[in-house]
């Protein structure tokens, strides 16, 4: 298992597991917990000279996916892809991830929020599927939002998704 495979399971562990978890123990935590963990390694063609996929397939049955690559002459990490839907944004810090009905007045809805609340937004990336379908946005933020932002985000009936990550 190489090191990029174990990074990827100590991040997911800890979220569930705590800080105990580390490169070394991380793939017998998840064995332990009934986790499957498959390699798949592909000279496919892709838009990118390395990229890495990571694809889950959640208790619910609903799969994941989240794909990443190293970008330019200083390789910075960015993320390329959430479940299929082509954005670009920088792989660390805080991220804001908003799956919602592609309607008009959402992004300013969103911000005028994020400002309100003291957030500002660093970078931002928009994707549909198509005109009137469903819209992801992934936003990098300065600073985490308050709880009650969390949940008015959550609330607004256009919105299926708000969550917020940080790297």
């Amino acid at each position: 298992m190489n090191a990029i495979t174990r990074a990827i399971l100590r991040g997911w562990l800890r979220r569930i597991s705590g800080e105990n978890v580390n490169f070394v123990n991380a793939p017998v935590l998840l064995e332990r917990l009934g986790v499957r963990c498959e390699v798949v390694k592909s000279t496919g063609e892709s838009d990118y000279n390395e990229l890495v996929q990571l694809d889950a397939l959640g208790a619910d049955g609903i799969g994941r996916s989240v794909a990443g690559t190293l970008i330019g002459k200083a390789s910075s990490p960015r993320v390329v892809s959430i479940n299929g839907r082509e954005v670009e944004v920088a792989a660390t810090g805080k991220l804001l991830i908003i799956e919602n009905s592609d309607e008009p007045g959402m992004i300013g809805y969103v911000g005028t929020l994020l400002g309100k609340d003291g957030v500002n937004i660093a970078n931002m990336s928009l994707s549909r599927q198509e005109a009137g379908q469903t819209a992801l946005m992934v936003i990098n933020l300065d600073s985490e939002p308050s709880e009650a932002v969390r949940r008015e985000l959550k609330g607004h009936k256009a919105i299926r998704l708000a969550k917020f990550v940080h790297l």
